[in-house]
């Protein structure tokens, strides 16, 4: 077989004059006669050799099935890199998880300081809330309670819910189920 650039196309031609889909299908053939012969040496079972052409085909077209749809590549993670806050500042990194088999969820904040050490941590467990960004604004909100219990006034926030860090960040009132929250942690931030 042999490719030859004919100025504007690729050209496909074989020393036997076949077609690409002839000698596709001849290639396949040998392949399957190949992997009998290595099943018969060391003695597993195999197909008769009337049936190589079936299975030959057969294997084409699964290939050729799979080529017209092949699957996407994952997307890789962004990977994210902390930042600290500026010179006596803290930062609160909060999160919320739900916990279906058990109706219940979960707030979680970190508080660090400029130099990235940990100042103070939080837990604490709920019942579920009815949405997951209901949980997320809690976890905002009792994350900054708790930082302004232990003093800290010079707060930046982060988390990963971007519904939630849209609604704090937003000049406007939210109209949504957790709205009254998120006007809360604005007041408590002012204040």
């Amino acid at each position: 077989m042999w490719l030859s650039d004919g100025g504007s196309s690729l050209t496909v031609k074989d020393s036997w004059g076949l077609s690409f889909p002839e000698a596709s299908m001849a290639m396949v053939a040998v392949s399957q006669i190949w992997t009998r012969r290595n099943k018969l040496r060391v003695g597993e079972a195999v197909a008769p050799l009337c049936l190589i052409n079936q299975l030959a085909s057969a294997s084409l077209q699964e290939f050729q099935q799979s080529s017209l749809n092949p699957p996407k590549a994952p997307s890789l993670p962004k990977v994210t890199k902390w930042l600290p806050p500026p010179l006596n500042w803290v930062k609160i990194n909060f999160d919320g998880a739900t916990f279906s088999d058990s109706s219940s969820a979960g707030l979680e904040a970190i508080i660090q300081n400029d130099l990235g050490l940990v100042m103070a941590t939080f837990t604490q467990q709920i019942s579920l809330p009815t949405s997951v960004e209901m949980v997320e604004v809690l976890a905002a909100q009792d994350a900054l309670c708790f930082a302004k219990d232990l003093g800290f006034n010079k707060i930046i926030m982060e988390g990963d819910s971007k519904i939630i860090i849209k609604a704090l960040i937003s000049d406007g009132i939210s109209s949504s189920s957790f709205g009254h929250i998120v006007k809360d942690i604005k007041v408590c931030c002012n204040n």
